[in-house]
């Protein structure tokens, strides 16, 4: 009886994790420490995480597409536009894309992390990944697309906060996972990892633009 007690009080509810990172996202990290240093457990998490924000993606989409507005204000729902959505192309670049994204932001602050010579668990950072990420994906799909539809003002300001608030997690969860005494030294570090993420970004999605607009044009 203690052993199955003391088994099911070890597991990862993972439904739980993901309900709670939203109010609570530091108490939740720091109460499931332990089970997000596991390998098996990380990934788990962010194959469910990936996989709901990849659903949520697909249905902004959709109700992107079959929302039509015109120059006058006007709006209107044509649901034969779905014809025209690749859903292979949305699903699969979207589960790319966000695990891409994860992987990086855990991956240049371990690389950071061994540069400054601290100590610290990779999976541990995937997990400050996956629980950072969260919000920003979730407001700038599926929230800022509903409240667009009341306002664009409204759908811009979702994804703002939600951008803000993942940040502010994100540092968070990082000083927790690679403690740095001097301060100087901690502003120079987020500053660092946070520059190369946010060039990054902006390279490849410079490389996408570019990419579209010489297809239109070459197709024309």
């Amino acid at each position: 009886m203690k052993k199955d007690q003391k088994k099911s009080e070890g597991e990862f509810n993972f439904l739980e994790y993901l309900s709670m990172t939203i109010l609570k996202p530091l108490e939740n990290f720091k109460k499931e420490e332990k089970n997000l240093r596991d390998q098996k457990n990380t990934l788990i998490l962010g194959l469910i995480v990936v996989a709901i924000l990849t659903v949520l993606k697909l249905i902004s989409t959709i109700l992107n597409t079959i929302r039509v507005t015109s120059l006058f204000g006007g709006t209107k729902w044509v649901f034969e536009n779905i014809k025209n959505i690749n859903f292979i192309k949305t699903i699969g670049g979207s589960f790319i894309t966000y695990a891409i994204i994860i992987v990086a932001m855990a991956g240049i602050y371990y690389l950071a992390s061994l540069v400054i010579k601290k100590e610290t668990n990779f999976f541990k950072l995937i997990g400050a990944s996956i629980t950072a990420f969260i919000p920003v994906a979730i407001s700038s799909t599926i929230l800022s697309t509903v409240l667009s539809i009341i306002s664009i003002n409204l759908g811009v300001a979702m994804v703002i906060i939600g951008f803000i608030y993942s940040l502010l997690i994100l540092l968070e969860l990082i000083n927790d996972s690679i403690p740095i005494e001097n301060q100087n030294t901690k502003i120079y570090f987020h500053l660092t990892c946070l520059s190369i993420l946010f060039l990054i970004g902006a390279f490849v999605g410079y490389k996408i633009i570019v990419g579209s607009v010489t297809s239109g044009i070459g197709s024309l």
